[in-house]
């Protein structure tokens, strides 16, 4: 993976600006290893859940999650087991980890 799509990813991930962090997320899903991957495509979702950042869409918030889960990222396989078969799939559970 290239160093500085690592290094921004940290940087973003740290980041109060949700705004961005999602955007910057949006650009670079699809870059680097699997792990990489796994680990923006379970931001992504819980931003979209809660709609921090984003307009809020449950669906492909879901989405996310799954195929990050399928990338076989533990805490996105955890959130599925615990909250898929809630109807807004814990929206609320993820807008409680942005505004601890």
């Amino acid at each position: 993976m290239d160093t500085n799509i690592a290094k921004l990813f940290q940087t973003v991930a740290a980041s109060s600006d949700y705004n961005d962090a999602f955007m910057m997320y949006k650009k670079i899903k699809d870059e680097g290893n699997n792990d990489f991957k796994r680990q923006i495509k379970f931001k992504m979702g819980l931003h979209l859940l809660a709609g921090v950042g984003c307009y809020k869409n449950i669906a492909e918030g879901c989405k996310f999650i799954i195929e990050a889960g399928r990338l076989g990222l533990s805490d996105a396989i955890r959130w599925t087991k615990d909250h898929g078969n809630k109807d807004d799939y814990s929206a609320g559970e993820a807008s409680k980890i942005f505004f601890r």
